[in-house]
C-alpha cells in the first residue's frame, strides 16, 4: 500500500518459486495470489492474470477463503482496467459471496460492492443504488477502504450519466484526500487518473493533463512501469 512495488514483486516471485518447489497447495494459494496482486500494481496485467487465476484455483482446492477473496477481488480490478466489465462483475461477485460466507470484515464486503457497482455503471446499467453506496462509505471502519470507496462512488457518478458532475468531483477529491492522509499511496494514481477523466468530460484538457502527469509521477516513483506506460498512452491522446 505504501508503493514499494519493486520489493513486493521480488518477494512475491521468491515466494511463488518456493511454493512451487514445495508442492504444497496451501502455500501456492497464498504465494501466487500475493505475487499476482503485486504484479497487478506493477502493471504487468498478463502475468498478474496468470498468477491470480492459479492462486484462485489453488485457494478453491483447499477451501482457503482468505486467498480466494483476495484473488477474485484483484481479478475483478484487473478485468475492470482491461475494459472487460462483465468479467470484472463476475469476480467481484465471487469475492462478495466468499466474504459473506465466512462473515469477514463488513467494510471489505461493502468496498467490493462499490467496485461491483462501478463495473455496472461502466456498462450503462442505470439501477445503481447511490444511497446504499453512500451508506457503505459512512459505515466504513477501515482506513485502507476509505479512498477506494470514495473513488468508486466518484467513478459511478461520473459515468452513470451526465447529471452528477459536481458530486463526482467532490467524491474524487475525497478519494485523493483520504489516500494522501492514510498513506495508501498505491491508490493515489488511480484517483488522479479519474480526476483527469472528470476534467476531460468538462473539456478542460490542460487540467486533465496536469492530473495524469501527477498520476504518472507517483507511479514512476513506485516502480509501476506498466501503469506508467498505460497512462502515458492516454496522455498522448489528450
Amino acid at each position: 500500500m505504501q508503493g514499494n512495488i519493486t520489493l513486493a514483486c521480488k518477494v512475491g516471485e521468491e515466494a511463488s518459486y518456493l511454493a512451487e518447489v514445495s508442492g504444497d497447495v496451501l502455500s501456492k494459494s497464498w504465494a501466487h495470489t500475493q505475487y499476482g496482486y503485486a504484479l497487478y500494481f506493477k502493471g504487468e496485467f498478463d502475468k498478474a492474470e496468470k498468477y491470480l487465476l492459479e492462486g484462485l484455483t489453488y485457494s478453491q482446492k483447499v477451501s482457503q477463503s482468505a486467498t480466494e477473496i483476495w484473488a477474485a477481488w484483484t481479478l475483478g480490478d484487473l478485468y475492470f482496467e482491461m475494459g472487460v466489465f462483465k468479467s470484472a462483475q463476475d469476480y467481484y461477485i465471487n469475492a462478495i459471496e466468499s466474504l459473506e460466507r465466512v462473515k469477514l470484515f463488513p467494510s471489505w464486503v461493502n468496498a467490493v460492492k462499490t467496485d461491483f457497482a462501478r463495473a455496472r455503471a461502466r456498462t450503462r446499467e442505470q439501477d445503481v443504488d447511490l444511497h446504499g453506496l453512500f451508506k457503505y462509505f459512512e459505515n466504513n471502519k477501515l482506513k485502507v477502504c476509505e479512498g477506494m470507496m470514495a473513488r468508486n462512488i466518484g467513478d459511478i457518478l461520473l459515468h452513470v450519466d451526465d447529471g452528477h458532475m459536481t458530486d463526482a468531483e467532490l467524491w474524487i477529491r475525497k478519494a485523493i484526500e483520504a489516500d494522501t492522509r492514510n498513506g495508501t499511496r498505491l491508490f493515489l494514481p488511480t484517483d488522479h487518473a479519474l480526476y483527469a477523466d472528470w476534467f476531460k468530460k468538462k473539456r478542460d484538457l490542460s487540467s486533465a493533463k496536469e492530473q495524469l502527469t501527477r498520476a504518472i509521477e507517483i507511479l514512476r516513483e513506485c516502480g509501476a512501469d506498466g501503469w506508467v506506460e498505460k497512462y502515458e498512452k492516454e496522455f498522448e491522446k489528450q
